[in-house]
């Protein structure tokens, strides 16, 4: 069977970032999330994401984002910036979409964005959307002598747009509050008593837990400060869901596009046994590009890389034996958006 869900989004912009001029100094870690060359750059302290399974590339709040499925893992080599004491404040800033539910409990525990888990001792923390729960973020923090807290959002996040989150404990104050889209939805007062040092990598799109803890959405502007960010701050990066880079200001003009019913694409049918067909319609003549990801984000066919008249345009991609029980991901490029709908093979 396969099992189709869609994110919609548009054009890219270029932009250059020089960290030692343009970003506040309280930003210690930022992953835009765009260029995986040497993996992950971290345009801050050069902490760059390692890919074990990489995520697949698409248009994101600010240039490119990531789409994590069930098999995308990213991780960033342990740093002392990851080591909070008792008091210390932090921020986590992300901008996530995400467009369907966990399978089931059984499957899928919960979608980590970023996180870390140590067996050696009691530290657990981790940041993304709730499969108990489904669509709220959560954030847990537990320190290395097990004391700690999750706390839960309010709403429910999953409804295919962009969403902006930020983490910020205040470690002078021992609280911690979630930021959703600029509001505070939750805050809680906690003091701890212990620290939160470890030796393990930190994770990103997973937890090391096993395969349950996986993130199925697309994330964009991933970022750790070593203070508590201002209110205002949220809501400038915030900016009306138009997104921002947080060291140049730069907006992208990318647009979502969350109607559904204006975008002529299909992949059919819901029971496959050896191909599926995509079927899109084009309102005048332009540069299409059409291509099938792997759940690595390995690029396994193009199917489409010419001009095309208006029109119905429909192609048959062939299952091979090898992509059953897996994700793919149909890419449609057009002039002015990127469309994406997952393919779940069973």
């Amino acid at each position: 069977m396969i099992a189709v869900s869609m994110c919609i989004m548009t054009a890219l912009l270029p932009r250059n970032i020089n960290a030692q001029e343009d970003c506040p100094a309280s930003l210690i870690h930022y992953w835009n999330l765009e260029s995986n060359d040497n993996g992950f750059e971290d345009i801050i302290n050069g902490l760059n994401a390692q890919v074990e399974t990489g995520p697949t590339p698409v248009v994101g709040i600010v240039n490119s984002g990531q789409y994590f499925n069930s098999l995308s893992e990213l991780n960033i080599p342990d740093d002392p910036t990851f080591d909070w004491k008792i008091d210390e404040s932090f921020t986590i800033e992300f901008w996530i979409n995400k467009i369907s539910n966990c399978p089931d409990l059984l499957n899928s525990y919960n979608n980590v964005v970023i996180g870390r888990d140590d067996p050696g001792s009691k530290l657990h923390w981790w940041v993304g959307v709730s499969c108990r729960n489904p669509g709220r973020i959560i954030f847990s923090l537990y320190a290395n002598d097990g004391s700690g807290i999750s706390i839960e959002g309010k709403q429910n996040i999953i409804d295919g747009r962009w969403h902006h989150i930020a983490v910020v404990r205040d470690g002078n104050n021992n609280t911690t509050a979630l930021f959703i889209d600029a509001v505070k939805d939750t805050m809680v007062t906690y003091s701890y008593s212990d620290g939160f040092s470890s030796q393990v990598p930190v994770n990103i799109g997973w937890l090391n837990l096993g395969e349950k803890y996986h993130l199925d959405a697309t994330i964009d502007e991933l970022a750790v400060y070593n203070n508590d960010i201002s209110e205002s701050t949220i809501i400038d990066h915030y900016n009306n869901r138009n997104g921002m880079d947080y060291c140049t200001g730069l907006v992208t003009s990318a647009k979502e596009i969350a109607i559904e019913k204006d975008v002529d694409l299909e992949v059919f049918p819901t029971i496959v046994t050896s191909q599926f067909q995509v079927s899109f319609k084009l309102n005048h003549t332009q540069i299409v590009h059409l291509s099938i990801y792997d759940g690595t984000g390995r690029k396994i066919s193009e199917l489409i890389n010419e001009e095309l008249s208006m029109g119905q345009h429909d192609m048959v991609f062939n299952i091979l034996p090898s992509y059953r029980n897996s994700i793919l991901i149909v890419n449609l490029q057009l002039v002015d958006k990127v469309i994406t709908r997952k393919v779940v093979i069973r």
